[in-house]
């Protein structure tokens, strides 16, 4: 039977069972598959902070110590940050009713969204002179903010694009980037640098540049204008 094959074994690999047939192990006669090359795409995907974060030994710690590791992204690790019990009752409620087993709309469900743009619209006119007003068709959930920014460069980044980033940065735009295929370019900044330079390195890289990152702890946005945010 002419079946197509998805194996899952670190890397990715889809094979037709006629063309890459199975052969034997001479030591044990087990059935074996011919090892497929990973594709490019899956060679470029990387996360440079996992390499070194995965990459520390494990240390002996002293009697009745404990290792808290600063390089944990998810603040939920330790107990410090638990969700409301509002949210806890209706969700176990949500899940006991049998009412939301199935697949949801990738985009997010209609009635998620339309709460986050009420939320918008109202903090936009807190913080704003301007009137904006956000729809259901403004907002797009992801899984976390990992996944949003996947949709999101996703959307406008094309194979060979250029995606503009400072160093230091946040390490997973490499890793996107490399999945998409795009190219990283990036801007080191000086430590003391108060002010983003958006508008000159716009300048100095035209239109090889697809998206602009600009923002980062190195940079103190408070202290620029309206105008040099917008651009």
């Amino acid at each position: 039977m002419d079946m197509d094959l998805l194996l899952f074994c670190g890397n990715l690999a889809l094979t037709r069972r006629s063309a890459y047939p199975m052969r034997a192990k001479e030591d044990s006669g087990a059935p074996s598959f011919r090892i497929i090359e990973s594709s490019k795409r899956a060679k470029q995907t990387i996360n440079p902070i996992r390499e070194f974060v995965q990459a520390d030994p494990p240390r002996k710690l002293p009697e009745g110590r404990s290792l808290i590791k600063l390089s944990n992204g998810d603040p939920t690790t330790y107990g410090n940050l638990r969700p409301p019990k509002e949210v806890v009752a209706h969700l176990a409620s949500t899940i006991s009713e049998g009412v939301a087993d199935g697949y949801s709309l990738s985009m997010g469900s209609i009635a998620a969204r339309e709460s986050i743009a009420t939320w918008a619209t109202e903090t936009a006119a807190k913080s704003s002179t301007s009137k904006v007003s956000y729809s259901t068709k403004d907002c797009f959930l992801a899984a976390g903010a990992s996944g949003a920014l996947e949709c999101a460069l996703g959307t406008i980044a094309d194979e060979g694009d250029n995606i503009l980033v400072p160093a230091p940065g946040f390490p997973l735009f490499r890793t996107i980037a490399g999945g998409l295929i795009t190219q990283i370019l990036k801007k080191g900044l000086a430590a003391r640098q108060q002010t983003p330079k958006s508008a000159e390195l716009i300048s100095v890289f035209g239109e090889q540049v697809t998206a602009l990152k600009p923002g980062d702890t190195s940079w103190t946005p408070k202290s620029c204008g309206r105008s040099t945010l917008r651009q």
